[in-house]
């Protein structure tokens, strides 16, 4: 959604509307918890590929990615896009 300002900026005398996005917090809010789901996704295809990085590295990754999942029930928000 755009809001257009009033104010006009002029360049080589010329006159032009200004537009500015307009971001919906909640949205925002609601595609970060989507996005944390490839996180987990790509941690857990990388320990099931296997050799990629190592495994102590990949399961802190994963308990790590888990943790944030959980905490913003990213889950959860797929039954609201789905």
């Amino acid at each position: 959604m755009y809001c257009d300002l009033k104010e006009t900026q002029t360049i080589n005398n010329n006159p032009r509307k200004q537009s500015v996005e307009v971001l919906d917090g909640r949205w925002l809010y609601q595609r970060y918890r989507v996005h944390l789901i490839y996180s987990f996704q790509a941690m857990v295809v990388t320990l099931a590929k296997g050799n990629m990085i190592s495994h102590i590295s990949n399961m802190e990754q994963i308990r790590s990615v888990s943790a944030t999942v959980s905490d913003h029930d990213s889950f959860g928000v797929l039954c609201l896009i789905i």
